[in-house]
């Protein structure tokens, strides 16, 4: 009902009752628990964006399995969170709402920082259990604000709520995105161990210590608001119905003295009696919203992460933060200045309807990109340098000298100007990355990659020389660098293969650095002829051959790059 302003101390409804202004609200209090919020949205939102490459790595690189560890992670953890959300919500009316804050709060930081560490999917499930085993805030904050405000207030603050959880889960999922894996996005500054043995933990250990301070806060500054509870300090009573807590909690000396019909209105009331029709529906609706609300939350980071020809978007790490950063930051504007008013004008039943509503167009839209992805960016990848890495045994004297005496005939032909190749200066005399024994590296653009490649062939005597192009793979709108497969698919071996260890590799990099840029060569270089100079060549082929008749026939363009997936420049 609308309400009409009569005088600086009272508002009138069009009825003539008079309701007294709002009551204003517990800044400290209310700021504490919106922290709270906050802190749980970041930590929950944190890991995502890396959560494709997460899951990848620890359990056995097969990127197809992702969707399935993902479900069953997240499954396990609102099953234990089912199991202990009543128990932690009934125990805060006893021993107070503030110790199961601290203990939730404190188990979040305790389980951001563990999953962070953890190498193993098993670690990772237990991590995350962690948090769901000891955190019931979300119910209990809602508890707490209907004791410290009133009838006059409460609407306010129960909307304030969303506010934090949205600029939480923007600010979590941007560093989330941003610094994962910093030892290869920003190398000069994390580069030590613990940031390439745990490619992840940076931003867990933020959100960690973002919860800790939560904690500490709610430590010192939080008020006990449930009255009987070793850390509730009574107020000065009010008996006025305006001032009342919308949840109003009584202690034990209050209901000695109260009358038997007040005693009785005051007990807690049976949950068989709540099992009406009445109660069923919206707590159904509201079950059916948060699944769908939970599977979307879980599926649009894998969906942004995957590889295209698996029903993704196959996009890096650092650009999923920043787009559920951006849906974060739209999400927060909307509930705050849009949803009052659309629920005014419209009502809540066809606002529910609607959002609900617009969850199908919502869904069907991720394979429709994928779609337009794989007709339009799939199988399109570069290759226009080339990594030689000569291989020997350390404590082998002959096979390092032989190693060196190549390393030194290579470079005299580039200076005498038979091909153009550049070992890298630093010669490893042991294990390196994913390299098992001592090794240097050769790097050779596709301009002169034949005549390295014929002259290592022949010359390598009992070496073996790995043999793995730097591809660029145009995925969607973005070009990556897929350093597991250039040294796992698409390897070669001059001589005996030796085993590699991919776990030292990322997955996948949006970083791709140029090498050499100061030669012009390679992907520094300019091609000497343009796409449409090379299908008129490669027409001009295919015509020619036609009358030999032992030459197979090149099939249509469109086949030729669905099936191979690769582009050749």
């Amino acid at each position: 009902m609308l309400l009409a302003h009569q005088d600086e101390d009272e508002l009138e409804l069009q009825d003539g009752v008079k309701r007294p202004e709002p009551t204003p609200l517990p800044v400290q209090q209310m700021a504490v628990l919106m922290l709270l919020r906050f802190a749980e949205a970041a930590s929950v939102f944190s890991f995502l964006p890396f959560l494709d490459e997460l899951l990848t790595s620890v359990t056995g690189g097969d990127e197809a399995k992702v969707g399935y560890y993902a479900g069953t992670m997240e499954s396990t953890r609102q099953l234990v969170s089912f199991a202990v959300v009543m128990y932690w919500s009934h125990l805060s009316d006893y021993v107070g709402r503030k110790p199961i804050l601290l203990l939730g709060t404190l188990a979040l930081s305790v389980s951001m920082f563990s999953f962070g560490l953890s190498k193993t999917f098993l670690g990772l499930v237990i991590s995350r259990c962690i948090f769901s085993a000891l955190n019931s805030n979300a119910g209990v904050i809602k508890g707490t604000i209907g004791e410290i405000t009133d009838c006059t207030n409460s609407a306010s603050a129960f909307a304030l709520l969303h506010v934090p959880w949205s600029v939480g889960s923007s600010f979590g999922a941007f560093i989330g995105g941003w610094l994962a894996r910093p030892a290869d996005r920003f190398p000069t500054w994390f580069s030590g161990t613990i940031w390439k043995d745990y490619p992840y933990f940076l931003p867990c250990f933020i959100m960690s210590m973002v919860s800790l301070i939560a904690c500490i806060i709610v430590c010192f500054v939080l008020n006990e608001s449930v009255p009987g509870s070793r850390l509730y300090k009574p107020k000065p009573k009010d008996n006025s119905p305006e001032d009342r807590p919308l949840l109003a909690a009584q202690d034990s000396e209050t209901l000695v003295s109260a009358d038997p019909a007040t005693q009785e209105t005051q007990k807690p009331v049976p949950v068989r009696s709540l099992l009406t029709w009445k109660v069923l529906l919206p707590i159904s609706n509201y079950v059916s919203i948060a699944c769908l609300h939970a599977a979307f939350n879980v599926v649009q980071p894998l969906f942004l992460a995957m590889p295209i020809h698996l029903g993704g978007l196959a996009l890096p790490t650092h650009l999923i933060g920043v787009i559920m950063a951006i849906y974060g930051v739209i999400n927060s504007l909307v509930q705050t200045f849009l949803l009052g008013r659309l629920v005014q004008r419209f009502g809540v039943k066809a606002i529910y309807m609607s959002a609900t509503g617009a969850l199908i167009p919502i869904f069907s839209l991720s394979p429709a990109m994928n779609i337009c992805a794989k007709l339009n960016m799939e199988g399109l990848v570069w290759t226009l340098e080339w990594h030689f890495h000569i291989y020997f045994h350390q404590r082998n004297a002959a096979e390092h000298k032989a190693a060196l005496a190549l390393r030194d005939a290579v470079l005299r032909l580039r200076r005498d100007g038979a091909f153009v190749a550049v070992p890298l200066f630093r010669v490893n005399e042991g294990p390196v990355g994913p390299h098992p024994v001592g090794s240097y590296e050769i790097w050779v653009p596709s301009e002169t990659f034949a005549s390295v490649f014929s002259y290592l062939c022949m010359h390598r005597g009992d070496l073996s020389i790995l043999v793995h192009p730097l591809t660029r793979e145009q995925t969607f709108t973005f070009l990556t660098l897929d350093e597991n497969r250039d040294h796992e698919i698409r390897v070669a071996w001059i001589g005996p293969s030796f085993p590699l260890d991919l776990s030292m590799l990322p997955l996948r990099s949006d970083e791709i650095p140029l090498q050499y840029p100061s030669l012009k060569l390679g992907y520094s270089g300019t091609p000497s002829l343009t796409l449409e100079q090379r299908l008129k060549i490669g027409a001009n082929v295919e015509r020619r051959l036609q009358s030999e008749k032992e030459a197979a026939r090149a099939p249509p363009r469109e086949l030729s790059i669905q099936r191979t997936g690769v582009v050749s420049i």
